[in-house]
């Protein structure tokens, strides 16, 4: 920030570069400590939405069971069911 200016021109002082320093480590401690508080709701929306995920699937596949009247890990097949016509005398 203002550090860089001053090593940037022809007066190169101790006082204007560490006073940049500081204000550099300053705003660092400030970004940190908000990243730091903001991983505390995200880990719990995390968790929330990793939870909902697994109970969601396994109502889908309690359902595709259900549907496809299968035993639990195996496939349901997509394919239509072909139907017997009645023959054309009954």
């Amino acid at each position: 920030m203002r550090a860089f200016l001053s090593v940037g021109s022809a007066e190169l002082s101790v006082v204007a570069v560490t006073g940049g320093i500081g204000e550099a480590l300053i705003a660092t401690a400030c970004g940190l400590g908000i990243a730091i508080f903001s991983l505390i709701p995200f880990n719990f929306f995390s968790a929330k939405v990793a939870q909902l995920q697994f109970e969601l699937e396994t109502a889908a596949t309690n359902v595709e069971v259900m549907v496809g009247g299968g035993k639990p890990g195996e496939t349901v097949s997509t394919q239509p069911v072909p139907r017997s016509h009645p023959s054309p005398g009954h």
